[in-house]
């Protein structure tokens, strides 16, 4: 006697229909698409990082150089506060000997 429990129709899987080769190629197309979107920007962000790279040694360079000057300017400063204080002294030293000379004349 064959029991009515086991009169059924075999299972039958339950994934999306499949719609044969074209079903596969849209993933596919979509990660290409993907892998390109990614491949434009890390193009664009390698050509932005070189560009920020030459601007970051234009940079250096100019304060380099800004430095350079400034090291110039203070020892030229340095220099001509040094000639200052020997002229400055020699002035003085020629007003004393001046004014010496005046002290030993005998009034006129």
């Amino acid at each position: 006697m064959s029991s009515s429990i086991y009169a059924h129709r075999s299972l039958q899987p339950t994934g999306p229909p499949s719609q044969g080769p074209s079903s596969q190629q849209q993933p596919q197309t979509r990660l290409n698409d993907c892998f390109d979107t990614i491949r434009q920007e890390f193009d664009v962000l390698s050509q932005d990082l070189n560009v920020l790279r030459s601007q970051r040694d234009d940079f250096e360079n100019k304060v380099s150089s800004q430095v350079n000057e400034l090291n110039i300017i203070r020892q030229s400063l340095y220099e001509l506060e040094s000639q200052h204080g020997k002229i400055r002294q020699q002035y003085e030293e020629e007003i004393s000997r001046l004014r010496a000379e005046l002290m030993a004349r005998p009034p006129a």
